[in-house]
């Protein structure tokens, strides 16, 4: 029992390392700002709601609630089993996805809406994946930080609260117009 305990503990700090090198620690979203990324996220039933380290869930199942079809992807222990265990206690109907693997090896291209909040050091890297992968229209929010090199159609800044951005994939003929020449 002491030795599975060990390894047990052991493997939680080994993951939560990965995670916090690889994009970033464990940081739970604050409960109030939820309600704010749905209303950004501006969900339709049926949609497909993407959260890149999902943590403790809490958003994947409020994304559910909200009619969306939602997938997350954790690489940390400890978060991803209280996701799974979270996720036991709601209906079928409405149960989110969680897998335990890196968003960076994810096929995000069917995601309507991509929800992260991650470190700005995976910016750069992370926005090659999402104009390469999701389709023109898709909308991607982030908690705290903007995309690198991608200006926000829209930010949500609430006094003593921590800002939302509202990215949009821009169309095939918007991400290949040239400034005028003067």
């Amino acid at each position: 029992m002491n030795l599975f305990l060990l390894l047990l503990v052991f493997s939680i700090l080994v993951t939560f390392s990965i995670a916090s090198f690889s994009a970033a620690p464990w940081v739970p979203v604050h409960t109030r700002d939820i309600g704010r990324i749905l209303k950004l996220a501006a969900i339709a039933p049926g949609e497909i709601f993407v959260e890149l380290g999902s943590g403790d869930g809490r958003t994947l199942a409020a994304a559910a609630h909200a009619g969306a079809r939602a997938i997350g992807f954790e690489i940390s222990l400890l978060p991803y089993l209280i996701s799974r265990v979270r996720f036991l206690f709601l209906s079928s109907k409405i149960r989110p996805r969680i897998f335990y693997k890196s968003f960076w090896s994810a096929d995000l291209s069917q995601a309507d809406v991509v929800y992260l909040f991650l470190m700005p050091k995976v910016g750069e890297k992370l926005v090659k994946k999402l104009r390469a992968e999701l389709r023109p229209g898709a909308r991607v929010i982030t908690y705290v930080w903007p995309l690198t090199g991608w200006t926000p159609e829209k930010t949500d800044v609430i006094q003593n609260q921590l800002a939302l951005h509202l990215h949009v994939v821009p169309t095939h003929s918007e991400s290949l117009q040239v400034p005028p020449v003067s």
